[in-house]
């Protein structure tokens, strides 16, 4: 739990898990029985529990936390997760219940700019061994590099039937429902992080989430969205982007006739990537034109207006090609 140290000024967090109670309560070697007190075994886990409710529910105490030593606590906990790997598999339950507890703080703006977010940062991003974080930009490039993005990929799409323990935390504590969705996002509007190599090691999982699955209906249309940003200023990713088959993907997804807004999204990403000539080598770049101009007769205005400029880049590229 925690408790202030008599000897010193620092907030302590006590936590034996309840795996650790039912271990501790076999026989020892000997004629001694050990059988700790439920209080203390599950101390830890209550405190963390009612700082997340408070945290949530009263928005002045967030700081409050912080300034008792809530950062500091929180992050020796995950530091010792971090340096003793048999740690964390016997205390997952320590190690998400202070995660949601960061969270909860991470509201405000003040505790995100506090030194001790600094410090939690490397060991949020799984053991990250990088330069120590100094400044907002260092906490995007800290997630960013730390091999986060990948496995954030991975959740995305998925109907909130088949999370339902998520979705009652973010009501309950009032996060966000599609936290994979939005951090990307957030990533991949910072230059720095679109033009790197976690950016180009992205671009072929999310062609992939181009193809409808039954099981991840929504992956799709945020695909489309992220890849748009990611394409956005950059032609080596847009390269990428054709060579791991997203213009052919597009052209089909396309053809599904998907949601108006979504509609628009892709045939704006083709004009982005119409932008870089060296994409006309590609035969998808051809086969894309039935659809554009299928949009262009059938579409909503929004979606009309970015086929439109997206048949005018790709035929501007392909009157070059023949000029030349």
């Amino acid at each position: 739990m925690m408790k202030r140290n008599s000897s010193c000024s620092s907030l302590e967090i006590e936590v034996r898990t309840p795996r650790g109670f039912i271990e501790r309560t076999a026989f020892h070697e000997g004629d001694e029985f050990d059988v700790p007190d439920p209080a203390i075994v599950l101390g830890g886990t209550v405190a963390l529990w009612l700082l997340c409710i408070i945290g949530a529910f009263h928005a002045k105490s967030k700081l409050t936390i912080m300034e008792a030593g809530g950062l500091e606590a929180l992050s020796d906990k995950l530091a010792g997760y971090t340096s003793n790997p048999q740690a964390e598999y016997e205390d997952t339950e320590g190690i998400w219940i202070s995660a949601l507890l960061l969270a909860v703080l991470f509201q405000d703006a003040n505790v995100v700019l506090s030194p001790a977010t600094m410090r939690i940062i490397p060991l949020l991003s799984l053991l990250l061994r990088s330069d120590e974080v100094i400044d907002s930009k260092g906490i995007i490039l800290a997630i960013a590099n730390s091999g986060a993005v990948a496995g954030l990929i991975t959740l995305i799409g998925y109907i909130e039937s088949d999370m339902p323990n998520l979705v009652t935390l973010s009501e309950e504590f009032s996060l966000v429902r599609n936290p994979d969705q939005v951090v990307l996002e957030c990533l991949f509007d910072f230059e720095d992080v679109r033009v790197g190599s976690t950016a180009r090691k992205s671009i072929p999982l999310l062609v992939d989430l181009l193809r409808p699955m039954p099981e991840r209906p929504g992956a799709p249309p945020i695909s489309v969205k992220l890849l748009t940003r990611i394409a956005d200023g950059s032609d080596t990713n847009k390269l990428i982007m054709a060579e791991a088959g997203a213009l052919d993907a597009l052209t089909k997804y396309l053809s599904l006739s998907p949601q108006d807004s979504t509609e628009a999204t892709i045939t704006e990403l083709f004009r982005i990537l119409f932008s870089n000539p060296d994409l006309i080598r590609y035969e998808a770049s051809a086969s894309s034109l039935n659809q554009l101009i299928a949009v262009l007769r059938l579409g909503s205005r929004n979606a009309r207006y970015s086929a439109a400029r997206a048949l005018h880049e790709l035929l501007t590229l392909r009157t070059s090609e023949i000029l030349i």
